[in-house]
C-alpha cells in the first residue's frame, strides 16, 4: 500500500495547495490522486491542452487562451494495467476570467461559475459573464447513451451591442450599426464511444434584432424599432467544414459550405438568395453565388463601404458570380428600372451582362482598381434618367483603371448624344481622355480632355468641336427647345474647371466657347427655352421686337448668320461679338451671363433697313446722346452692324424668365459706362459655319 500527502507544490505553473495519492495494493496497479490548486486561467488552459483530456474538449479548445483567477479540484483514478479505464475529473471554479480564441477578435470576459470535466463529459450548470458588449448566460450538460455515445448540449443567451460586434463580423466602419439586441444559442455535439469517429453537431443562433439598427445597403438596412428575425444554423462533423444555413427576415437566405482548411477561401461553395425562395442545394461551381430578386439596390452604397482593417482575400477568390433581377437599381446617382444582370469571373476581370429599360450590353470590370486591366463599356444603350442622389465625396481619378467606351445610344438626363466612342488612359496624375467621338442623326462631335490631380486639387479639361446639318434637331436632342432653326451650325470649345466631371461643373467653367449658325431663324420663345448654356439670350428678342418692329420679325426672325465668341471665367461668360445678321435686321449683344446663378446682364442693339418704322428709327438715330451711346457700345462690341439704329434693349434676369426691356439712348449710354467685361473676341475668331 501507498499513501502520500503534499501541502504545497506546483504543476505546470499552477499552485498546488493540497494533494494526496493512494494505492491500496501495488499488485492491483491502481493509483488514486486528488489535488486542490489555484492560479491563472491561462496556465490552467495550457495544462489541459497538453493533458490526455485535450481531445475530449474539442478542436476549438486547442486555440483557446485566457487569464484571470481560477481554483480547482483534480481527481484521477488510474488503473495502470487497464489505462483505458482511467477516470479523470476536473472541477474548476471561474472567478471573473477572460477567454479568447487566438484567431478571433472576440472574447468573453468576467466569466464566473463552476465547470466540470469527467473524462469526455462536460458540465457547467450556470456560467455568467460578458460577451460582445452585453451579459452572457451559459449552461452545459452531457448525457451518456446506453452504447457509450455522448451528447453534449450548450444553451446560451445574451445581449449583443453593435460596436463590439462590428470588427468581429468584419462590418465596414460606415455600416451605421447601433443599438443592442437579445440573442439565443443552442448547440449539440454528438460524440461516439469510439474515439476514432469524429464528433458531429449542430449550432443554432437566433435573434429578432429588435433594438439593433443598420445603415448597410439594402436589403440589410433596418431601424432599431423594427424586428427582423435572424437565424443561423451550422452543422459540422467529418473532414469538411461546417455547412451553414441562414435567413434574415423573409427575403434573404444563404446556404454555404464553409472552408475546411484555414488557408482556403472562406466560402468553398454557397449561394446567397434574395426573395421568397430559400436555396436547398449548393451550387456545383466554387465560390459564393448571388441569385434572386431585389426591390432596390445601390451600387454607390456598395462602393462607398469602407473598412478599417484588412479585408482578407480578394473578392474574386471567393465570389463566383451572380444572376440578379433588381426592380430599382441606383448607379452613379441615377436610377435604372427593371434591371437584370449576369456576372461571371473572367481572366482578370468580372464579365457582366446587363439589361434594363435604361441600359443594355456588356461590361468588363477589373478585379482591382487601379490596374493594368481596362474597364470596358460595350453597350447598345445607356440612358441616364433624372438624378436620384447627389455625389458623396470627390472621386480620385488616380484610383481608376483605363476605360474603353462604345455606347451606341447614349442619353443623359433626356439629352441624346447618339453613338459615343471614347478611350481613357490612366497615369500617375489621373485620367486622360485621348479622344472621343459622338455621332447623332443631327450632329457629330469629337474632342479630347483630361481629369488630373494637381497640387491645388483635381482639374478637368475638355476640348471639342460639334457640327450640325440641322440646328433645330440638334437643339431638340440637347433639350434646348425649338428656338433656333438653321441648316448648318458649329460649336467649338476649350474649357477647364476645378473638380471632377459632373453636371454642376458648368458653374465653374473657364475657357473659350464659340458658336455659329447660318440660314436659319429665331422662332417664338417657349418658357424655359433660354437654357442654351445661358448664352443664347439673343433668342428672347423676337418676342420683344414683335412689339416694336413687326416689319422685322413676322412669325420669326430670320438670319443669314448667327455667331459669337464667349470668354468664360469661373462660371461667368462674357461676349462682345454675339451677332445675328439677316436681310431685315442685324442684332448685336454685349455683356455677360452667369452660369453659376443662371442670369443675364446684357445689352442689345438692333439695326435694320429703313421702312415702316422710319419715324422711330430717325428719332433714335439723331442727337448727341445717341452718338455718344453708339461710341461707347462700339468700344465694347467688336462687330460692325449695318443699317440704321432701330433700338436698344437690356436683357436681365433668370434664364427661364429673362426680362427684355427697351431702353433709350441715354440709359444705354449710362449702362455702357460700367466697366467692360473681358474681350472674348480676342481669344480667337468665331467658327465659320
Amino acid at each position: 500500500a501507498m499513501h502520500a500527502v503534499a501541502t504545497r507544490g506546483s504543476l505546470a505553473g499552477i499552485a498546488i495547495t493540497q494533494a494526496e495519492a493512494n494505492s491500496a495494493d501495488y499488485g492491483d496497479s491502481i493509483v488514486a490522486l486528488r489535488a486542490s490548486a489555484q492560479g491563472d486561467a491561462g496556465r490552467a488552459i495550457r495544462m489541459l491542452q497538453n493533458s490526455p483530456l485535450a481531445p475530449s474538449l474539442g478542436a476549438g479548445f486547442a486555440d483557446l487562451t485566457g487569464s484571470g483567477p481560477v481554483t480547482g479540484e483534480l481527481a484521477m483514478y488510474l488503473p495502470i494495467k487497464d489505462f483505458e479505464q482511467r477516470i479523470i475529473t476536473v472541477m474548476t471554479k471561474l472567478d471573473g476570467i477572460k477567454l479568447q480564441q487566438r484567431q478571433q477578435a472576440v472574447e468573453a470576459s468576467d466569466l464566473k461559475g463552476v465547470f466540470w470535466v469527467r473524462n469526455r463529459e462536460i458540465e457547467a450548470p450556470s456560467l455568467t459573464g460578458q460577451f460582445l458588449g452585453g451579459p452572457l448566460q451559459v449552461s452545459i450538460k452531457t448525457a451518456r447513451q446506453k452504447n457509450g455515445d455522448l451528447s453534449t448540449q450548450v444553451n446560451a443567451q445574451g445581449t449583443v451591442a453593435a460596436e463590439p460586434l462590428r470588427p468581429v463580423a468584419h462590418l465596414p466602419v460606415n455600416a451605421g450599426v447601433s443599438g443592442t439586441a437579445d440573442w439565443r444559442g443552442f448547440m449539440t455535439v454528438e460524440r461516439s464511444a469510439d474515439r476514432e469517429v469524429p464528433a458531429h453537431g449542430t449550432l443554432r443562433l437566433s435573434s429578432d434584432l429588435r433594438g439593433f439598427a443598420s445603415k448597410l445597403p439594402e436589403p440589410f438596412a433596418k431601424s432599431a424599432q423594427t424586428a427582423r428575425p435572424l437565424t443561423v444554423t451550422a452543422t459540422f462533423g467529418g473532414e469538411g467544414g461546417p455547412r451553414i444555413q441562414a435567413e434574415l427576415g423573409r427575403d434573404v437566405h444563404a446556404l454555404l459550405q464553409w472552408r475546411s482548411k484555414p488557408e482556403d477561401p472562406p466560402i468553398e461553395r454557397g449561394v446567397l438568395s434574395f426573395g421568397a425562395s430559400a436555396p436547398t442545394v449548393l451550387p456545383r461551381a466554387a465560390g459564393l453565388w448571388l441569385t434572386g430578386r431585389l426591390d432596390s439596390a445601390s451600387i454607390s452604397d456598395l462602393v462607398n463601404l469602407k473598412w478599417d482593417q484588412p479585408r482578407g482575400r480578394p473578392l474574386n477568390e471567393w465570389l463566383g458570380g451572380g444572376d440578379l433581377a433588381i426592380q430599382r437599381l441606383e448607379v452613379l446617382g441615377y436610377a435604372f428600372a427593371n434591371a437584370s444582370g449576369r456576372m461571371r469571373s473572367g481572366n482578370r476581370a468580372w464579365e457582366i451582362d446587363v439589361n434594363s429599360e435604361g441600359a443594355s450590353g456588356h461590361l468588363t470590370v477589373p478585379y482591382t482598381f487601379p490596374g493594368e486591366v481596362p474597364m470596358v463599356l460595350d453597350l447598345d444603350r445607356l440612358r441616364f434618367g433624372e438624378s436620384v442622389r447627389s455625389g458623396e465625396g470627390e472621386p480620385d481619378p488616380r484610383q481608376l483603371p483605363a476605360i474603353r467606351v462604345d455606347i451606341r445610344d447614349l442619353q443623359f438626363e433626356g439629352r441624346q448624344y447618339g453613338h459615343l466612342q471614347a478611350e481613357l488612359t490612366r497615369g500617375t496624375a489621373g485620367m486622360t481622355l485621348n479622344q472621343f467621338t459622338m455621332k447623332h442623326a443631327a450632329f457629330e462631335a469629337k474632342g479630347s480632355g483630361s481629369w488630373l490631380v494637381r497640387e491645388s486639387g483635381a482639374e478637368c479639361r475638355l476640348e471639342f468641336e460639334a457640327e450640325s446639318r440641322n440646328v433645330l434637331a440638334f437643339m431638340n436632342a440637347m433639350q434646348l427647345g425649338s428656338l433656333v432653326a438653321g441648316k448648318h451650325g458649329r460649336i467649338s470649345a476649350n474649357l477647364s474647371w476645378p473638380g471632377p466631371p459632373e453636371s454642376s461643373a458648368i458653374e465653374r467653367l473657364s475657357g473659350r466657347l464659340a458658336i455659329a449658325a447660318e440660314n436659319g431663324s429665331l422662332t417664338s420663345v417657349e418658357p424655359g427655352a433660354g437654357r442654351v448654356l445661358g448664352l443664347m439670350s439673343i433668342a428672347h428678342l423676337p418676342r420683344r421686337l414683335a412689339l416694336d418692329f413687326g416689319d422685322l420679325t413676322g412669325e420669326g426672325l430670320s438670319f443669314d448668320t448667327l455667331r459669337g465668341t464667349f470668354q468664360l471665367t469661373d462660371g461667368e461668360a462674357y461676349t462682345d461679338n454675339l451677332t445675328l445678321r439677316g436681310s431685315a435686321a442685324e442684332i448685336g449683344i454685349a455683356g455677360h451671363t452667369s452660369l453659376r446663378n443662371r442670369t443675364y446682364d446684357q445689352t442689345a442693339i438692333v439695326t435694320g433697313q429703313l421702312g415702316a418704322s422710319l419715324g422711330v428709327a430717325g428719332a433714335l438715330a439723331g442727337g448727341p446722346a445717341i452718338g455718344a451711346a453708339l461710341l461707347l457700345f462700339s468700344r465694347i462690341f467688336k462687330e460692325p452692324l449695318k443699317g440704321a439704329t432701330r433700338g436698344y434693349y437690356r436683357i436681365m434676369g433668370s434664364w427661364d424668365d429673362p426680362q427684355v426691356r427697351r431702353i433709350d439712348a441715354q440709359e444705354m449710354k449710362e449702362t455702357q459706362q460700367v466697366a467692360a467685361p473681358p474681350r472674348a473676341g480676342e481669344a480667337g475668331s468665331e467658327p465659320s459655319p
